[in-house]
């Protein structure tokens, strides 16, 4: 189990349809590791820029939904390269009661 004490990140990456999601993460969700997903990020910004109904009328074609997504996560990093991650460390943080900024 992971102590709240002693964080560990560990980050997961590869091609699509390579299984860190269903099988790694998975594994570490169940043994008490905490999951944030980058692409999240991206989808949640995608959305709020397209609004919801055209998010989700483009999702229904998953290799346009990719190109968005690809086209989006560029557009985000755009202004800076770390501008995803730090999303993410503010979860982390979050998660772990550290409401302070970066």
């Amino acid at each position: 189990m992971v102590s709240k004490s002693s964080p560990i990140v560990v980050g997961l990456t590869g091609q699509f349809g390579a299984g860190c999601t269903e099988v790694v993460a998975a594994y570490l969700k169940e043994e008490g590791f905490h999951y944030y997903s980058l692409s999240d990020i991206v989808k949640a910004s995608a959305q709020k820029r397209l609004g919801a109904f055209e998010y989700q009328k483009l999702s229904e074609n998953k290799k346009e939904l990719r190109r968005i997504l690809q086209d989006e996560g560029n557009r985000i990093r755009e202004a800076d390269a770390a501008a995803i991650a730090k999303e993410i460390h503010k979860e982390i943080k979050s998660a772990r009661g550290e409401n302070k900024d970066m």
